[in-house]
């Protein structure tokens, strides 16, 4: 059996994964319409639950247009520095094509103020507008085009001034382009502020979960580079599993692929094992903080579903809860917006993403244990 292939499968947060599914069509309508200034897919805002595959959609972005001779990428964290490091990194990418552009004489960086010295007129400014306009007039008259990927954004202070800045930056028709991505609760918040309403008019693309037959195809394909064979059992357990989540895909491909193989084959007990140490990756590094962001009501919502078998009906839900219509109703919509249940037939709904609810009752185990002793 070959073993000199590196595992393909990347579980880590933030890192482009080898294999990649699911997206193509999405990227590649992206990377097109960046060709025409007019495309209101110039400025997206790309929402989705922990693990659905935001970041990764960013970073393959980033990683193919920047072999674009024509562009400048640079990838940023909604952060208190967001404002600095956003003149920051396009002076740090225009020094590295310093030797390609003589009229570049010299990048200075003095936090909190930036110096630029442009054909020897050196001008010194205070503020975030002035000094981006210098920077972008730099920019065309190189002809370069710039795309500002934002990670994780959020209803900040320093978000509300680089958002309303950026309107001012596509009034004046400079070729820049804005990729961001957050958490569907911290998008809304953006999209609501009374500041910040021109954003509705961008493009906007909700991460749902990807068509688990997907993961079927590429589990094979993965593990037939390495003379592996799924049994037809096990391939089935394990593309189920994931039910389309990109970040389960990962987890249980990676720790598939780190097993101690004796034959050129994956069994079924293969699969269950790669999957319980997916479980436990998945409850801590995911779940555990989906379900700390979420409100104490939206908590005990959750908690009470799974006192019913999947899926629940809302009239259960009302009696169990001793509440109206109109606040079942509201708070499924909410957890529906996140993306932690999803609605199945009339009045029914159940949980989305794969073994949560195991997830929730082992947390509910815990504290009993830990109250009880």
């Amino acid at each position: 059996m070959t073993m000199e292939l590196k595992n393909p499968f990347n579980p880590q947060f933030g890192r482009r994964p080898t294999t990649f599914i699911g997206r193509s069509d999405l990227i590649n309508h992206l990377l097109h319409s960046y060709d025409n200034l007019n495309a209101p897919e110039r400025t997206t805002i790309v929402s989705g639950l922990r693990g659905s595959g935001k970041t990764s959609l960013l970073s393959d972005v980033s990683f193919r247009l920047e072999n674009d001779s024509e562009w400048i990428v640079i990838n940023l964290a909604c952060n208190d520095n967001l404002l600095s490091n956003t003149l920051e990194m396009i002076l740090f990418k225009l020094e590295q094509r310093e030797s390609n552009f003589p009229s570049i004489k010299k990048v200075s960086i003095t936090v909190p103020l930036i110096n630029v010295e442009i054909e020897k007129a050196k001008k010194r400014y205070e503020s975030f507008y002035p000094t981006l306009l210098q920077v972008l007039e730099e920019l065309r008259r190189l002809e370069l085009k710039l795309l500002i990927i934002v990670d994780e954004v959020n209803n900040s202070k320093e978000m509300k001034e680089f958002a309303s800045t950026y309107q001012l930056v596509i009034r004046e028709e400079y070729e820049v382009a804005l990729l961001m991505a957050g958490l569907p609760q911290h998008v809304d918040s953006i999209l609501n502020d009374k500041v910040l309403t021109f954003l509705w008019r961008s493009n906007h693309i909700h991460l749902s979960l990807i068509d688990p037959y997907f993961m079927k195809l590429a589990y094979e394909e993965e593990f037939k580079k390495r003379g592996v064979v799924i049994e037809e059992d096990a391939l089935e357990y394990a593309y189920l599993s994931t039910a389309g989540y990109p970040y389960l895909y990962q987890l249980i491909g990676y720790h598939l692929w780190e097993q101690e193989i004796t034959e050129d084959k994956i069994a079924l007990k293969d699969v269950r094992r790669a999957v319980e140490h997916s479980k436990a990756s998945l409850y801590q590094n995911v779940y555990s903080i989906i379900y700390r962001d979420l409100t104490v009501v939206e908590q005990k919502f959750i908690l009470t579903m799974c006192n019913f078998e999947m899926p629940v009906e809302t009239g259960k839900m009302r009696e169990q809860m001793k509440k109206g219509s109109a606040y079942i109703n509201a708070y499924r919509e909410r957890l529906i917006r996140i993306g932690i249940i999803e609605v199945v037939g009339h009045g029914s709904f159940q949980f989305s993403l794969p073994f949560f609810k195991d997830y929730l009752v082992e947390q509910g185990k815990r504290l009993n244990f830990m109250y009880s002793n």
